[in-house]
């Protein structure tokens, strides 16, 4: 089996303490099984601490947030307590995996980053260099691949390529992915999707008022906006979407709402560049692209629900 990650994957690093949006609060942390073993093991002052912030509900456990929906292992600081008194090896598999996500295959799994994490935004969309794919690992051990992923990963290495085709703008790009993988979406305004948006489930009030961007932008946001400057880094926003949300089951589908997610998050970003007339900066497209994959990427009942919207408009 081997592992595959995009070529920057190595280069993140978690800011900590410097986060200005951690990933400690506004979640339910749930608690692998075999982490929940090792806490409840902790003798003295801290076991009983970590025996005290626990929850056990129907088999399943995670901390007990505190007020603002916060980890009760986030210090003031913005570090982990539980880092500071027993390791990073102490975390429990989610905390150690995030922002990281896995997609598998039979021959590989292929890991990323998420865009909810800001420095793993930072990194991906402030890149120069073209998307790609590094061997991380092998174990040397090989696996048939299916013919349907074989397919797919022909198809996909096409699509890549023509996201990343520099000599076109990057809005002619995403209607090429779209074409490659037989996709289209629904005929909706930028108000229409941004009222679909907004009847989803929603975690940070923010979001509401990047939404009203979109919502009062009126015509194609984004449609006359071809400005050289940042056409590198929506070429990376088009690609993490393909890269992350691009599969073999639903390849039009997928398709569709990984070129959707890079339109909502380009379409705010212009439509706030028209208000202020001037560029809001890379900084703020971090920002939006952090606050949709916050909302949508990590909610598969918003992702289905969006999914249902395309394929019913086919």
């Amino acid at each position: 089996m081997k592992l595959f990650a995009p070529n920057y994957y190595e280069n993140f690093r978690c800011i900590a303490g410097d986060c200005r949006h951690s990933c400690c609060a506004g979640w339910e942390i749930d608690i692998d099984g075999e982490s929940l073993e090792y806490y409840k093991s902790v003798p003295g002052a801290f076991g009983k601490r970590l025996g005290e912030n626990i929850s056990e509900e129907d088999g399943c456990a995670h901390f007990a947030l505190s007020e603002g929906e916060r980890c009760p292992f986030l210090n003031e600081h913005g570090l982990c307590d539980i880092i500071l008194t027993l390791g990073e090896g102490a975390l429990c598999q989610i905390c150690d995996d995030h922002p990281r996500f896995r997609n598998f295959y039979s021959d590989r799994t292929e890991m990323g980053l998420g865009l909810c994490c800001e420095a793993a935004a930072k990194l991906i969309l402030g890149r120069e260099e073209p998307f790609s794919l590094a061997l991380l690992s092998d174990d040397g051990e090989a696996e048939e691949l299916f013919e349907e992923e074989r397919e797919f990963f022909a198809l996909r290495d096409e699509v890549f390529l023509a996201a990343q085709n520099r000599r076109k703008p990057v809005s002619d790009r995403a209607k090429k992915a779209l074409a490659l993988c037989g996709a289209n979406l629904p005929e909706k305004s930028p108000a229409d999707w941004a009222n679909v948006y907004s009847a989803l489930e929603r975690m940070d009030p923010e979001w509401d008022s990047y939404l009203s961007v979109l919502k009062n932008s009126g015509g194609d946001a984004g449609a006359d906006f071809e400005h050289r400057e940042l056409e590198i880094p929506f070429e990376q926003l088009l690609v993490y979407f393909l890269f992350r949300h691009l599969s073999p089951d639903g390849t039009a589908e997928t398709a569709a709402f990984a070129v959707l997610s890079f339109l909502i998050v380009r379409g705010i970003f212009c439509a706030l560049w028209a208000q202020r007339g001037e560029s809001p900066g890379l900084s703020t497209l971090c920002e939006i692209a952090r606050l949709y994959s916050s909302e949508i990427e990590y909610s598969d009942e918003n992702i289905e629900k969006i999914i249902e919207i395309i394929e019913n408009s086919r």
